[in-house]
Parts: C-alpha cells; sequence; structure tokens
C-alpha cells in the first residue's frame, strides 16, 4: 500500500482488515507496506483475547487496557525476533531492554478480541526478507503481568506488552493460534 500518510495508511488497512476479519480469522495476517516517506511498515495481527496453546488466554479487557495505556505513553516496544532479548520489568522508561530487535511498534488497538498493532522496521532489507518469508512466521507478545496471574482458569487479567516478537511456525513457539504473517 502506498499512502499519503501513515495514519490514514494504517487506517484504510485496518478498515479492510475489519471487513474481511470474519474470513479470515484463521489466515496469517502481518501485512508489509511502504509508507508516505517509502519506509516500510508492518500491520499485524498480534494476539487475541481467545485461549492459546498453553490453555491460558489474555482477558479482553487486560489487552484494551494494556493498549491504552501504550498508547497514552507513547510506549510500545520492539518487534523482535523470537523473544531473544533481556526485558527489565523494573526499567519503566524502556523495560524491553536490549535485544534482536527489527522493528519498532507505534499503534496498537483492539478490535473486538484481537490485537492489532504497527509499526517501521529497523532496516529495508529485513522488511523485504520478512515479507518474502512471511507464511513461515506467526506473532507473539512478550509482556510481565502479577505473579498470581494467570488465575486458576488459566486468565490474565492484566499485563504489561514490553514486545511483540515474530517466531517460526516450524517450531510452534506461537501460543495464540491467530496470529501470524501474510504479505498483502
Amino acid at each position: 500500500i502506498d499512502a499519503g500518510d501513515d495514519s490514514a495508511a494504517t487506517k484504510r488497512a485496518l478498515d479492510t482488515w475489519e471487513k474481511k476479519y470474519d474470513a479470515t480469522l484463521t489466515t496469517k495476517s502481518f501485512i508489509v507496506y511502504k509508507d508516505h516517506t517509502g519506509a516500510h511498515r508492518w500491520l499485524a495481527r498480534t494476539t487475541t483475547a481467545y485461549r492459546d496453546r498453553d490453555q491460558e488466554i489474555i482477558s479482553s479487557d487486560a489487552l484494551d487496557q494494556d493498549s491504552q495505556r501504550m498508547t497514552a505513553h507513547k510506549q510500545f516496544g520492539p518487534l523482535r525476533y523470537w523473544h531473544v532479548g533481556k526485558p527489565d520489568e523494573f526499567d519503566m522508561i524502556t523495560p524491553w531492554g536490549p535485544g534482536l530487535d527489527i522493528g519498532d511498534c507505534d499503534y496498537s488497538t483492539l478490535i473486538g478480541r484481537i490485537r492489532v498493532e504497527s509499526g517501521t522496521f529497523r532496516d529495508p532489507q529485513i522488511a523485504l526478507k520478512i515479507a518474502s518469508q512471511a507464511d513461515r512466521y506467526e506473532l507473539s507478545p512478550g509482556f510481565f503481568h502479577p505473579l498470581d496471574q494467570p488465575d486458576h482458569g488459566g486468565v490474565f487479567n492484566a499485563i504489561r506488552t514490553f514486545e511483540r516478537s515474530i517466531v517460526p511456525t516450524a517450531y510452534g513457539r506461537a501460543s495464540n493460534l491467530f496470529t501470524g504473517l501474510a504479505v498483502k
């Protein structure tokens, strides 16, 4: 998608996604497009409020509150490769710490039970490589949570996202079944 401005481009991509969502719930969804400056951006379904492979669930309220927190503080964290990094839950400025970061998130919202996020890549060559191998990846959020969570029902009611990672599908490491990569 070539766009006149990032915000409008993201909203158009989200509108398209929302219209098709019901029919594409199990479709891998990570879109790479160019913004008005020619920079590669990503748009992804990074997690959902559905029970995952570990029989756990992040509640819709937790996802919504977390997205609102990230937006209010403009503290979204990176797009990382396979959770490689050293997060620090006590660092209130950059809790994600150093890591194998390939991009930066600058948008997060909850649409129904799905978290949709967007951001930029740090290197255009990485963007192109990931776009060319999109079907080989899925997404997984990195987040902090209270020690007493998940609760006895496997529900996280409070989270603080510090990163989201692309992970190879071959290893089935992303807990959530409704994430992944596709290039539109």
